[in-house]
């Protein structure tokens, strides 16, 4: 009788939560078994795996620690610093208040963060895919090797940033079928807080204006409505990092939006001996070497790089291209692995190099044989090609490393899941409940 009673106080918010994902029938039981085995996986890997952070993963650990303390956001010698965005060391820092500094805390956090990504790839895919080859992209995000060795032991902005990117693109799908301004604030709010843990999302709105227009058949009209709703997603996303930019306005005397990283990632990506990744720069390159003279000068000796050497400059983009799109196992290294593990990190590398190359070559064949008049520049497939564009495009502008791109497997998943579509898939897809429907009753503004 209890259970009963159970069931009937759930059952509305089993289906709420069914409704919001789009779970077709027969889809329940396999994406249960998945989104299990996603996360049974991770635990493991987290429980056996477990070695202290290094790098950049040392540097969020004592951020968050400092901030936990209630010493503020500052460096290890006590300064007050703005170089890395404060979202991830402060996801951390509210972890380590209520459990305490731990290192496997952050990973048990980046395992769960990684199951919640493959239901929202599952979430995504249902906007683009019948409802069995959701279950099929799903399934890839939950056993990914990279997703699973790279990101989760490891204290880094991947998993958490991997969520709030899906969440934005989403978003984006939600907003473009009821274009109105609560989801344009809505999608700005999820921008703003991506924004705080990497500001790559930042310039997001220009995707979504674009979007919309397609959406919406161009036309004059149309295109000024567009641009309002891309308006005020960009207006609220920087209105919601405005207490951080205040913050270091306050404390670093510059009104700094996100981070001051970006300038001394500028030089390193377009300056001299520049290699399309990271790489060390020399000492004095630089007036001095404190974080905001590196912030300044960093753009500046850049754009004079630039400027002085167009054609060295261009001919980077393909190695940060490649550099970006090549390797999925960034992480993976006896730093990561335990020392006494280290005769299986060749076989963990060649297979989960081997995965990401299948996933990538058929994204990069599902581009290529798709007809591009009648698919990729229609609604609503075009955000997919336009995403991973974006964010190319950004990364352009700086250097590129494997796990730049780990945000965008889930979106490389779903566009090789086309190659599998069938033209009964194709013919069915218009009429099926994705973000081209039109909900009855709804007429699109302008």
């Amino acid at each position: 009788m209890a259970m009963k009673q159970v069931a009937t106080i759930y059952r509305p918010k089993l289906e709420l939560i069914g409704n919001w994902l789009r779970v077709e029938e027969g889809d329940h039981k396999w994406l249960a078994l998945i989104l299990g085995t996603a996360l049974v996986v991770r635990i493991a890997w987290t429980l056996v795996f477990q070695a202290p952070p290094y790098n950049d993963a040392a540097e969020y650990d004592g951020l968050a620690w400092r901030l936990a303390s209630g010493q503020g956001y500052i460096t290890a010698d006590g300064t007050p610093t703005a170089y890395r965005p404060v979202g991830y060391p402060a996801f951390l820092a509210a972890l380590y208040l209520i459990f305490g500094h731990s290192w496997l805390i952050g990973g048990m956090a980046n395992a769960f963060l990684g199951t919640a990504s493959v239901v929202l790839t599952y979430r995504l895919a249902r906007e683009f895919l019948p409802g069995n080859l959701s279950i099929a992209a799903a399934g890839v995000i939950a056993l990914l090797p990279s997703y699973v060795i790279s990101y989760t032991s490891v204290l880094l902005t991947e998993a958490l940033h991997t969520v709030l990117v899906l969440t934005t693109l989403i978003a984006t799908c939600h907003l473009t079928r009821h274009p109105n301004w609560k989801n344009a604030i809505l999608l700005g709010c999820i921008i703003g807080l991506g924004a705080y843990v990497r500001p790559i999302l930042i310039l997001f709105p220009s995707v979504v204006a674009l979007f919309i227009v397609i959406r919406m058949q161009y036309g004059r009209r149309r295109i000024r409505t567009a641009l309002i709703f891309a308006g005020i997603t960009m207006i609220v996303s920087l209105l919601t990092i405005l207490p951080w930019t205040a913050r270091n306005f306050i404390v670093m005397g510059e009104p700094i939006l996100t981070s001051t990283n970006g300038g001394n990632n500028f030089f390193l990506g377009n300056g001299p001996g520049a290699s399309g990744t990271y790489r060390s720069i020399p000492p004095n390159t630089y007036s001095n070497p404190s974080e905001l003279t590196r912030y300044r000068e960093g753009y500046k000796l850049g754009l004079e790089y630039i400027a002085n050497h167009p054609i060295e400059w261009l001919a980077l983009m393909p190695k940060k291209f490649r550099h970006l799109w090549a390797t999925d196992m960034y992480t993976l290294s006896t730093k990561t692995v335990s020392v006494q593990y280290t005769g299986i990190v060749p076989v963990l590398w060649v297979v989960g190099q081997a995965y990401w190359m299948v996933m990538a070559l058929s994204a990069a064949a599902a581009l290529l044989t798709k007809p591009i008049w009648t698919y990729w520049l229609k609604f609503p497939a075009v955000l997919l090609p336009l995403t991973l564009v974006y964010w190319t495009a950004f990364h352009m502008m700086f250097f590129g490393e494997g796990r730049f791109h780990a945000q965008m497997i889930p979106v490389v998943t779903i566009v090789s899941m086309h190659l599998l579509a069938s033209d009964k898939d194709w013919r069915s897809w218009l009429p099926r409940k994705t973000c081209l429907t039109v909900e009855r009753g709804e007429s699109l503004p302008g």
